[in-house]
């Protein structure tokens, strides 16, 4: 299943752990979209370091265009790993 899969999926099971938890508000229904929260920040977390690491690679592709940066150098902000 993809992140954006996944994401999608905890959505909709939160909405729906959230309905019945205000429909009879048995705890255990926490427990589940605690469960489905994290999913989704997990997902998210995921997205915010790739974003970064697109944003550093695609600066490092500049600054070798514009001759700031020679083939052996490293970028640092790339090294966020």
């Amino acid at each position: 299943m993809t992140d954006e899969q996944r994401r999608g999926h905890a959505m909709s099971q939160l909405r729906a752990a959230r309905e019945l938890y205000s429909e009879n508000g048995n705890n255990i229904y926490l427990a589940v979209i605690d469960a489905h929260l994290k999913t989704i920040a997990d997902v998210d977390e995921r997205r915010r370091i790739a974003q970064e690491r697109r944003a550093a690679l695609l600066e490092e592709l500049r600054l070798r265009e514009e001759g700031k940066l020679e083939r052996g150098d490293v970028n640092v902000l790339a090294q966020n790993d």
